[in-house]
């Protein structure tokens, strides 16, 4: 094993411990393509492109709140620019998080954050039934889910930022390890990251949904066929093939994560049908669903009887 695949692996052993052991939701958001031009460290940081929380989801349930957690992004950068430094801020629908920049050569090139913290009452119980009237959404069910899955931000902030931090040096000193020495991209280059890294946000935000080229092209304030020139030139795939990577990745994680039905699962990650769902899932991994899960469970059952008592390394608690 390289030094570049201890220190990924170390990256993604990080990430795990502040998840399972911490209970941190943490989210990255690429707005420069930096991740997607390294393909290694993209993989480590793809469970974490979009938000899990159970709340945030059903909120995204609403095509109109979920496009507004795309603009919200864009503001969150903005502040990012002028803070240069972790911040706590509250989105749309009542979900506190912890931001910390990523600066890269001295270029922002997105964002951490540790999201699924709760406002103050007075503010949500002004919050909640707006939203719920507006969107259409059961405020009951809307409360339950934020009751149940927002935490409390404490007095654990600082600590919070600290850990954001750490992922964010190992990110860059990774990216400065594994970076060849043929010197800073072109304008044109670092340009078209951008437009493909907002492009990938956007899949990534918004895979659940139907997504039409147009609207891609429109968010990345390009035309259709310059977008697929991009994705081709720089991927070797179409933007379609993409988005059909991503929603396979969920797919998996979701039948690796949960017990979902597969028609649920399935209309989770962007398939109505859910025979059409199992069929392209099948010509892709060579095996159904419900075969993927099975073959996992027992191999993760295995794993866990040869290495127990399992537990995370030793990083600096909450």
């Amino acid at each position: 094993m390289t030094d570049s695949d201890r220190e990924r692996h170390l990256l993604a052993e990080y990430l795990s411990f502040l998840t399972d052991e911490l209970g941190l939701d943490v989210v990255i958001s690429d707005m420069s393509g930096i991740l997607d031009a390294h393909p290694q460290l993209n993989q480590v940081f793809q469970p974490y492109k979009s938000h899990k929380n159970p709340y945030c989801m059903y909120v995204k349930n609403n095509q109109t709140l979920w496009s507004q957690c795309i603009i919200l992004k864009e503001k969150l950068m903005h502040r990012c620019q002028v803070r240069q430094s972790g911040f706590f801020g509250t989105c749309h629908c009542g979900v506190g998080e912890y931001v910390l920049p990523i600066v890269y050569q001295g270029r922002l090139t997105g964002f951490l954050s540790a999201t699924g913290y709760r406002t103050d009452n007075d503010r949500l119980d002004r919050r909640l039934p707006m939203t719920a009237h507006r969107y259409a959404l059961d405020e009951t069910v809307l409360r339950d889910l934020y009751d149940a899955h927002m935490r409390e931000p404490g007095g654990s902030g600082a600590h919070v930022i600290m850990h954001l931090g750490i992922i964010a040096q190992m990110l860059t000193a990774w990216i400065e390890k594994s970076t060849s020495d043929a010197g800073v991209a072109d304008g044109f280059q670092i340009q078209s990251g951008k437009l493909i890294a907002r492009a990938l946000d956007f899949m990534n935000e918004m895979y659940a949904n139907p997504i039409e080229l147009a609207e891609i092209a429109r968010y990345c304030a390009c035309s259709k066929s310059h977008l697929q020139h991009l994705f081709q030139q720089s991927r070797g795939k179409t933007v379609w093939e993409t988005l059909l990577e991503i929603r396979m990745d969920k797919a998996r994680r979701l039948l690796q994560e949960t017990d979902l039905p597969i028609y649920s699962l399935a209309a989770m990650v962007g398939f109505n049908d859910a025979n059409y769902f199992s069929t392209v899932f099948s010509r892709i991994h060579h095996q159904s669903p419900r075969q993927f899960r099975q073959e996992w469970r027992q191999a993760a059952s295995g794993r866990l009887t040869a290495t127990e008592p399992k537990g995370g390394p030793a990083w600096p608690t909450l």
